[in-house]
């Protein structure tokens, strides 16, 4: 008891500590379910021939690229590239524009990463 009462101010900051990092986790944890739903939202709307409701929610996913991790972008590029032909060119299909949009932020991502991995080559 003693020692609670000489360390209650380290003590309730590791608490705090604590509960924040749980509820941090927990926020991507539930982000990353949102996104998901969201993504089979799409593809089901679009499949079942509601392209009214399926063009909304390729709108939210297409603004959405950019704060998706490296992972997310690479599990959405495998689901549509099950749904789409990537020989291909269909404009119109929206799931074809999305994997397409999920390819070129990749591949922009992929070149930063290059470019980062040259410059710390050159300070070896």
């Amino acid at each position: 008891m003693r020692f609670v009462l000489e360390n209650k101010i380290a003590l309730a900051l590791a608490a705090l500590l604590l509960v924040c990092s749980v509820m941090m986790v927990r926020r991507v944890e539930v982000n990353q379910t949102k996104h998901l739903e969201l993504r089979e939202a799409f593809v089901l709307l679009y499949h079942r021939g509601y392209p009214n409701e399926a063009q909304r929610l390729y709108a939210r996913l297409v603004r959405s690229v950019q704060e998706l991790t490296d992972q997310q972008l690479s599990e959405d590029l495998q689901r549509t590239l099950l749904l789409v032909d990537p020989t291909t060119q269909h404009p119109a299909d929206p799931i074809w524009k999305y994997h397409w949009t999920i390819k070129n932020e990749l591949e922009i991502r992929e070149e930063r990463g290059l470019k980062r991995a040259h410059e710390i080559a050159g300070k070896g």
